[in-house]
């Protein structure tokens, strides 16, 4: 278990490395064994459907060929169940299975953040911990990833297991929000999706930020791919999520959002190293994937197989 309040110095000191790492060819240094794959999982009262999710993820690892190493991160934000207590009882025989415990209620947005500051992979996937996602398309997205080249791919619902009146107000947002941002986001609502965490890092954070990583994302030149997946019913516990604490603070957010977006910085070149070290012989590794642009616009691609979304 990880106390997001202490972190000790050699934690610091790894965390450092891999910021550095995350560019570099990790082989090279005989440091495979660090993850490549983080999943992460904000929790708050979710006891039950962790009960059932975790060891689906670990199921899914059991019978995944060559899988890349992984690690996943539960982040209990201040749940009064036992939910902590869910996630030890795995974590005990599964030390690739880690805890954080962020001892007062913050959020979703507060507890994907610390996800991210303890994860130490290269990719990023994300699942809500209510057993609504699949964890067995993990997998999928990480083979389009590989096949395509993208740096996020973004999963969407096809057949959405919520009431009628969800799938409208969600249909109704999706519409809004690709219309304010001018994107092609089928499905922004969906946890299921695989990001390049160098990208992530540098996105800025706010209450509200997790339902905006696609937008954020393509506004600053990452290639995305989006993917058909499958969504469950909610067999256990209650929704979070209600129009008093969305409502008018989406609306705000996404106004936010899109000034962000708009006042993206935007250049036509880049300095290469290269050009510094031209005498030494020296090739300099490529710059980061969103500022290879000048014009920081999203390139958005579907999964031949993907079909038209009905909510």
């Amino acid at each position: 278990m990880i106390r997001v309040d202490r972190m000790s110095a050699d934690e610091k000191m790894r965390h450092g490395a891999l910021a550095v790492a995350d560019s570099l060819n990790i082989s090279d240094f005989g440091l495979t064994d660090l993850p490549t794959l983080s999943i992460l999982i904000p929790a708050h009262n979710e006891a039950a459907g962790l009960t059932t999710l975790l060891p689906a993820i670990l199921d899914v690892f059991k019978a995944w060929p060559n899988p890349p190493v992984w690690e996943v991160i539960v982040v209990d934000d201040g749940s009064t169940d036992s939910t902590s207590q869910i996630v030890a009882r795995f974590s005990a025989s599964e030390p690739r299975l880690k805890l954080v415990r962020n001892h007062r209620q913050s959020g979703q947005s507060t507890a994907l953040a610390i996800a991210i500051k303890h994860a130490s992979g290269q990719w990023l996937a994300t699942l809500d911990a209510d057993g609504q996602n699949d964890p067995a398309d993990i997998p999928r997205l990480w083979a389009e990833a590989c096949e395509s080249g993208s740096d996020a791919v973004l999963g969407w619902r096809e057949k959405r297991q919520d009431n009628h009146r969800t799938r409208w107000v969600s249909k109704v947002a999706n519409r809004v929000r690709n219309w304010a941002l001018g994107q092609e986001i089928r499905d922004t609502g969906c946890s299921t999706r695989l990001l390049k965490a160098c990208l992530v890092n540098e996105l800025p954070r706010f209450e509200g930020w997790h339902r905006f990583l696609g937008p954020m994302l393509a506004a600053r030149g990452a290639k995305i791919t989006q993917i058909a997946v499958k969504h469950h019913p909610r067999s256990n516990g209650t929704s979070h999520y209600h129009w008093r604490n969305r409502g008018l603070k989406v609306v705000i957010d996404l106004l936010g959002v899109a000034w962000l977006n708009r006042r993206q910085l935007r250049f036509d070149h880049v300095l290469d190293s290269a050009d510094i070290r031209a005498d030494s012989g020296h090739k300099s590794a490529p710059p980061p994937a969103h500022f290879r642009q000048s014009e920081f616009q999203g390139q958005f691609s579907e999964h031949p197989s993907a079909q038209r979304f009905e909510s």
